[in-house]
């Protein structure tokens, strides 16, 4: 079994090894441009 040690960080929030993939069409003015919340850490990509 794995121990926990102090130095290990706690992560809290969502898993790191899930994605969450959105698309927004470019045109559309209507879909807000970021729906998915960001919690301390995480961050998003535009292609």
């Amino acid at each position: 079994p794995e121990e926990e040690s102090e130095d290990d960080p706690q992560l809290e929030g969502r898993d790191p090894d899930v994605w969450h993939v959105g698309f927004k069409i470019s045109w559309d003015i209507e879909t807000p441009g970021l729906a998915i919340p960001l919690h301390q850490g995480g961050c998003y990509f535009m292609l």
